[in-house]
């Protein structure tokens, strides 16, 4: 018989830290296996299985389905393989029975007394007597190279057979009997060979299950020992292996699930139930997820009154109800478990607590549920480098449940040093790394001073405060223009102090000066990898990525995401810039990026300049643009007061004819087919699981030229293709131009036409000196210089592409300067030969405030600009009935969910969400049912902007994720 024989290999275990690894009841080896096949390319991602391969190519490639235990009761998703990667139970293929061991190198039983504290074994581990009382140990020890060639003995060939794929044993398998009371610590001498050590493990052999179980210990680099409180029978350090994180998010107010965030993700976390102080549970969960889509939907309890929450757990009864309460709800309606966010858990009742939970978990374990549970920051002690999670029992909690989640906070400069190290580095010596998950921002970061709090908010709102462009050279008194070569400069106009980079981290902050003083963190995509890699470099379980959902955060993030699951090397931006372009009577004539806060200094030569501003990085931000004259003294024409009259006063036409269209290539005229429905996206295809709810074919996009390139725009056709939509690209220019290089946007048409988008829409509002230069508004010189050309360069290259011309503005205002009427400008187009060089003409309504049936009753008159089919019969018509109309923008604004609209829109603010969708509905049959409109393009899907322009309250998308014209459209 064995020495060890005498002690059962329970005796002295600590139960709370039972993570055990086992095998799901019933399921054969070739079974298991199976669970790590790849899924389809076609398919949503699942929860990952597979532990990451040693080769660097091959991590995170792999996607596996979702096991379904047959044998489960109600819920039927096998809880142990959802999990997977996150936690040590889902990553074996292999666990087997109990097993005895054979010692090698038994030194004898020691006692250990208050002056004989410490026992040793040559080996590389002690045991040391930190308490009163007396304790007996007996060390020994089996080689590593002789328990894994499998020269241990029968009595370790189970152990040995139970290896993890995911651990890698680096030390000898060390044996702990020992006799009495006393309480101890084990030290085990850090391995020879075991860099980096900060992904060391204990884990001890337990014979009754047959698995290795984790072991928290705490490493100490300065004494190179791991050390931990528990005293296991048989016990060995493991370099642990990288396997597949989990992607995680909460869905919070505001969010959006779209089928490319559903697609990274494996589990969303819908929040909206919250805990009364009787225990019951209120409210109703966030929507837009779906079951069955490849992700886990564990919803998200929340409680925060630590009154109310202590008064709960310490009552028996009410306890008892609240866990039937929680299993019913997730049992019943079919969710794949529960996440706790208990935030305010007072320190007396931490026991009380994680017993809460170990009830919890033992029962939803039963139906194959999963238990998250989201614990707040420790405090650290930095003089001792200790750590205090006051109410809440870490080993406790990641031994009874599957997950637990911890966030650094939203303070984006802890990112910047070692504390999220140090804290990862504890945090895994308490919780098994494989269920140990990190949650932070996605988002940007405004704090005020004085005390204030961290507040997320968007990456364009982090950006807002930059101002606009301005030009701060001066004009000499008395000017209205600047003299041939005098040195002009021009910088934003934002109040702001210390713009600093932090390109490294993928962060810019600055202060914006007031009482109080407020701070400003622009948290780029590469931000948002930065933070990802730390769960690679620690072997982590997985992270959680809040705001992931929220369209505010940087647009590359969820490109950011998808590599990092790929394991590939950042593509995005890890910077943002200033770009200045000058444009000319020629174009661009000088172009510069530089640093934020770097102002634009130009020497100008005789001419009319535009001066635009972008910051580009993850997106591109317009910044405004200002006009400036050199070298020859002009009288400023007025601006128009209103964009509508119920008069026209139509001026004659230009004395000076355009030069005369090029030939077509092929005539232009109808296209062919029947009336078909579509969105305008933003720059992403986000939405089109919506679009696609609401029977939608066609998507359009807006490249704005010269700022959206070639390339791009056919990054969009190409998206748009992939995911089943026909594509409408809509080209117009800079605003308030002075002059239109004619010759490069045509040449820039030819090339997007190369992609084969299925339309082009040629410029935008063309009506108005917003979009073509004052004073040169003229139906026959856009046909002229613009279409036609842009038509037959189109064609070259893209023969079925269709191509529609401008839609225009809707106005009866007319000064022949600053805007031409609708009307008159489209009967030009039409005398100009227009129809020659399109096949579709585009129309706009978008300001409407009646049922698109009403002709009249408007407080701002009767002018058929205001109503929707009197617009369409104008545009028709004008042009002689010989094109079909494109309607390129179609919709509905309404503040509702969102708040008061700005002044400039104010005339939409009785518009309710239920409107917009009955009217986009009737206004899509009506046109359907006219034989001549072509194409209705419903603005919008998906925008997110709600400012002085309030895009977001045109979309069908609503801010609660709702989609009430979706359900109607069709």
């Amino acid at each position: 018989m064995s020495p060890m024989d005498e002690l059962s290999p329970e005796e002295n275990w600590n139960d709370e830290e039972d993570t055990r690894l086992q095998k799901p009841v019933g399921k054969s080896e070739d079974e298991l296996t199976e669970l790590h096949v790849e899924a389809a390319e076609d398919e949503p991602t699942a929860l990952h299985l597979e532990p990451i391969k040693d080769e660097p190519t091959q991590a995170g490639l792999s996607t596996g389905e979702i096991a379904v235990d047959e044998a489960a009761p109600k819920g039927g998703i096998s809880r142990k393989w959802l999990l997977a990667a996150a936690g040590a139970m889902g990553v074996l293929t292999v666990l087997i029975v109990v097993l005895g061991v054979a010692v090698i190198g038994g030194r004898g039983w020691e006692t250990l007394t208050p002056t004989n504290r410490t026992a040793s074994h040559p080996d590389g581990i002690s045991v040391t007597l930190t308490g009163e009382g007396n304790l007996r140990v007996r060390l020994a020890s089996i080689p590593r190279e002789t328990f894994l060639a499998g020269e241990g003995g029968s009595q370790v060939a189970a152990a040995l057979a139970a290896l993890p794929p995911f651990l890698d044993m680096k030390s000898p398998l060390y044996s702990i009997e020992s006799k009495d009371e006393g309480q101890s610590e084990t030290a085990i001498v850090v391995p020879n060979d075991s860099q980096p050590y900060e992904t060391l493990d204990l884990y001890r052999w337990d014979e009754e299950s047959g698995a290795w179980v984790f072991v928290p210990g705490q490493l100490d680099l300065a004494g190179e020992v791991i050390r931990t409180d528990v005293r296991p029978a048989l016990l060995a350090a493991f370099q642990t292996k990288p396997v597949t994180p989990l992607i995680s998010t909460t869905i919070e107010e505001g969010d959006v699930v779209t089928d490319v965030a559903a697609s990274t993700l494996n589990m969303m976390m819908p929040t909206g139930v919250t805990v009364q102080a009787d225990g019951a549970l209120q409210g109703a969960l966030l929507g837009g997820w779906r079951p069955g889509q490849g992700y886990a939907v564990v919803p998200v309890i929340r409680s925060n009154d630590q009154a109310a929450l202590s008064a709960l757990l310490n009552n028996p009864a009410s306890l008892a109800l609240h866990i039937q309460d929680l299993t019913s709800f997730v049992v019943g309606d079919g969710y794949n478990g529960i996440a706790l966010d208990y935030s305010a858990v007072a320190p007396e009742d931490r026991a009380v607590f994680a017993s809460f939970v170990t009830d919890l978990a033992a029962g939803l374990h039963d139906y194959n549920k999963l238990v998250v549970v989201f614990v707040p920051l420790p405090k650290n002690d930095p003089t001792t480098g200790l750590w205090d999670s006051g109410g809440y029992d870490w080993r406790a909690l990641g031994a009874t449940s599957d997950s637990v989640i911890v966030s650094p906070g939203l303070d984006p400069e802890v990112y910047t040093g070692d504390y999220v190290a140090q804290l990862t580095r504890w945090a895994v010596g308490e919780v098994s790394r494989y269920k140990f998950q990190l949650g932070f921002s996605a988002m940007s970061i405004v704090k005020e001073s004085g005390g204030g709090d961290f507040t997320p908010i968007s990456f364009d709102a982090a950006l807002e405060p930059l101002g606009g462009v301005a030009i701060e050279t001066p004009l000499l008194d008395g000017a209205d223009l600047y003299e041939a070569g005098t040195e002009l400069s021009f910088a934003l106009g934002g109040e702001i102090a210390d713009f600093t980079p932090d390109e490294a981290h993928g962060l810019y902050y600055y202060e914006v000066p007031g009482d109080p003083k407020r701070k400003f963190w622009i948290v780029t995509a590469q931000a948002v990898r930065n933070r990802m890699d730390l769960t690679t470099a620690y072997h982590l379980g997985g992270t959680v990525i809040y705001g992931l959902l929220n369209n505010g955060s940087d647009a590359n993030t969820l490109t950011a995401v998808n590599q990092f699951k790929a394991s590939t090397e950042s593509s995005v931006p890890n910077q943002i810039v200033m770009q200045w372009t000058v444009n000319g009577a020629s174009g661009a004539v000088l172009t510069q990026s530089v640093g934020i806060g770097t102002p634009l200094v130009w020497l100008a030569a005789d001419g009319d300049y535009v001066v635009q501003a972008n910051i580009v990085g993850g997106r591109v931000s317009d910044r405004g643009a200002v006009a400036i004259k050199v070298g020859e003294l002009v009288t400023e024409t007025p601006t128009p007061t209103q964009t509508r009259a119920t008069g026209n006063t139509n001026p004659p036409a230009a004395t000076e004819p355009p030069p005369p269209a090029p030939p077509s290539v092929g005539g232009g005229g109808n296209p062919g087919g029947g009336f078909e429905l579509g969105g305008q996206v933003p720059s992403t295809l986000g939405p089109a699981p919506y679009m696609q709810q609401a029977g939608m074919t066609w998507v359009k996009f807006q490249a704005k030229w010269p700022y959206v390139d070639a390339g791009t725009a056919g990054s969009y056709v190409a998206s748009g293709h992939a995911a089943g939509f026909k594509v409408l690209l809509s080209i117009p220019g800079p605003l308030y131009p002075s002059s239109i290089d004619f010759g490069a946007y045509t040449e820039h048409l030819r090339a997007v036409a190369a992609s084969q988008p299925d339309a082009i829409e040629v410029w935008n509002e063309m009506n108005l000196d917003r979009e073509w230069p004052a004073g040169q508004i003229d139906p026959a010189n856009y046909v002229n210089n613009m279409l036609a050309p842009a038509f037959n360069a189109i064609k070259s290259v893209s023969p079925n592409t269709i191509v529609i011309i401008g839609a225009l503005a809707p106005t009866g205002f007319d000064n022949g300067t600053n805007a031409w009427s609708d009307q008159r400008y489209l009967q030009g187009v039409a005398a100009a030969g227009g129809a020659n060089y399109a096949n579709c003409v585009g129309a706009h309504h978008n300001s409407g405030t009646t049922s698109p049936s009403q002709r009249s009753g408007r407080s701002e008159g009767d002018h058929y600009s205001w109503y929707f089919l009197p617009t369409l019969e104008v545009t028709y018509n004008s042009m002689g009935g010989v094109l079909p109309v494109c309607i390129t923008e179609f919709g509905y604004l309404t503040p509702e969910g969102y708040g008061p609209l700005p002044q400039a829109f104010s005339w939409g603010g009785s518009t309710s969400v239920s409107q917009q969708a009955a009217w986009l509905k009737e206004g899509a049959d009506i046109a359907r049912g006219l034989g001549w409109v072509r194409l209705m393009i419903i603005w919008n899907v998906g925008f997110t902007q709600y400012d002085s322009d309030p895009q977001a309250g045109y979309s069908i998308i609503r801010p609660d994720g709702s989609c009430p014209a979706c359900d109607l459209l069709p």
